[in-house]
């Protein structure tokens, strides 16, 4: 893998922080229920979250010589059900801890590279970036989880 293949991977992971905050936004709005309140509440919150993702991917990918591509992925836009729209949260969000674990085997190949010039020092900038992404996502999975538990 060289580095404009590991930027191409770095915008795809850009593209679903840009998803999952028009999403956590979009169901701000569209939540309804009993819990509408608190609901709505930990959607804004996790909409600010993913805009600092949006803004830390892109520093990410311009900081090695990239350019970040302001893009989203399809979700569904019809649920107003909490439940359904928490869940289908923690099906995004296991989605990118997944990718994130996989970008981190990954820089792991950039070592190799030869033509990434201070290779050692950006795939370990972006395989702890990705840790503490990992982290993140990990986190809101195991919270929403809770959430969810008793609401079926």
């Amino acid at each position: 893998m060289n580095k404009a293949q590991f930027i191409e991977l770095l915008n795809d992971d850009l593209k679903n922080e840009y998803t999952h905050m028009l999403f956590y936004l979009h169901y701000a709005a569209m939540v309804e229920g009993l819990h509408r309140f608190e609901v709505r509440e930990f959607l804004l919150e996790e909409a600010k979250s993913e805009m600092l993702h949006v803004d830390e991917f892109a520093h990410v990918i311009t900081g090695l010589g990239g350019q970040p591509i302001p893009a989203s992925k399809e979700f569904p836009a019809d649920m107003t059900c909490p439940y359904d729209i928490l869940s289908y949260a923690i099906h995004m969000e296991r989605e990118v801890v997944a990718n994130y674990a996989a970008r981190m085997k990954q820089t792991d190949e950039l070592h190799g590279s030869l033509a990434w010039e201070d290779v050692d020092s950006d795939a370990a900038y972006v395989h702890v970036f990705m840790e503490d992404n990992v982290k993140d996502s990990r986190k809101t999975v195991d919270e929403l989880l809770k959430v969810i538990k008793h609401a079926d």
